[in-house]
């Protein structure tokens, strides 16, 4: 399975370009690092690996963003988790962020 990940500012409707995102995968009582990525121009992030059914979670480093393209934010980092039922499946998420939120969608 292969996790796809588009990120646009919602301040200006672009790809926020240069975001960093980690995915984890809850392994008993923690959460452990499986791949860490940037969003590029075209708002992307893109062929993350998933090979097992279970928890996931997406942490989004939004002060380091927001920092870098002049705005103060009210989260300095905000994570979404969800589950993969079969790793056989494609996931497109969509991600939708401004200073005071975020949006999470499956496309």
């Amino acid at each position: 399975m292969s996790l796809s990940i588009e990120v646009r500012d919602n301040r200006t409707g672009l790809a926020a370009t240069g975001l960093r995102l980690s995915l984890q995968r809850r392994q008993g009582d923690v959460w452990a690092d499986v791949a860490t990525g940037t969003v590029d121009s075209t708002g992307h992030a893109n062929a993350w690996p998933v090979t097992a059914a279970g928890r996931n979670r997406l942490v989004v480093n939004a002060e380091e963003y927001f920092a870098e393209t002049g705005a103060e934010g009210l989260y300095t980092e905000a994570s979404f988790a969800f589950r993969i039922a079969d790793p056989a499946d494609e996931l497109r998420i969509l991600l939708l962020l401004t200073p005071a939120s975020l949006s999470v969608y499956r496309t």
